[in-house]
């Protein structure tokens, strides 16, 4: 039984959470978005530049935003929202782009909030419209910068960079990803080299390869970005690559 004060299935502030479990199954990569379905463990608190649905039909335990949530079946959370796994099980883990068509309708639904506890999957999703010209631009920006580090991954890139792309001030490619996609420019290139970085562990590479492999300085800075981004390091991926048909 819980300790009084706590709820079951988290672990109490201050106590140390094991992140032992393996995080086996399938990935599949649609580019704009990712879908793992498998075993699932805790992580540590983390926060990425991707929107996230999880679904879990036996339930499980998470803390967002320092609040604990116990007994969810579903839930979505906005890009950058602090959140940590309190429990394991099987689930289906969603991200999506938060500027890709899919991304910008659950934004919408999550309406400015940072996380939605849901009994099942999201339903009456709003119809976002077309997209103004600073959006289109950030999404230009995010998708430029995405496909640097996919054909360039060892090639460092910084915010001038993107300024001489597109004749923008660094300040000015700052504040359009802000406004419009909540995200900061160092987000954006953490998770695309961590996106290159995982796929190559998927395809059976080891951490320090596919830490170079995703421009990483070495296998510690891969894994402390792991940590940060998906709450636990990358030697407790055993994933394997479904293509999509």
């Amino acid at each position: 039984m819980p300790s009084p004060g706590t709820v079951k299935g988290i672990k109490p502030r201050g106590r140390r959470v094991e992140h032992r479990i393996a995080w086996q199954g399938d990935v599949v990569d649609n580019g704009d978005a990712a879908h793992y379905s498998g075993v699932f463990g805790s992580t540590r608190v983390h926060r990425h530049y991707a929107v996230q649905l999880i679904e879990c039909p036996t339930r499980f335990a998470i803390v967002v935003d320092e609040q604990p949530h116990d007994g969810v079946a579903v839930i979505l959370l906005d890009t950058n929202v602090p959140h940590a796994i309190r429990s394991s099980g099987i689930g289906n883990f969603s991200y999506f782009a938060p500027h890709s068509e899919r991304g910008r309708q659950l934004r919408a639904f999550l309406d400015g909030r940072g996380a939605v506890v849901l009994d099942g999957p999201p339903s009456a999703i709003p119809v976002v419209g077309d997209a103004g010209d600073r959006h289109q631009l950030a999404v230009a920006i995010v998708t430029w910068v995405g496909a640097q580090i996919a054909s360039n991954p060892l090639t460092p890139l910084r915010t001038a960079d993107v300024s001489s792309q597109f004749h923008l001030s660094e300040s000015a490619i700052l504040r359009v990803l802000r406004d419009e996609l909540a995200v900061t420019f160092s987000s954006v290139v953490k998770w695309e080299r961590l996106c290159v970085a995982l796929r190559l562990i998927v395809e059976g590479e080891s951490v320090t390869e596919a830490a170079a492999g995703g421009g990483f300085f070495d296998g510690p800075h891969f894994t402390r970005v792991c940590n940060e981004m998906l709450g636990l390091p990358p030697k407790l991926l055993d994933v394997g690559l479904v293509r999509p048909g």
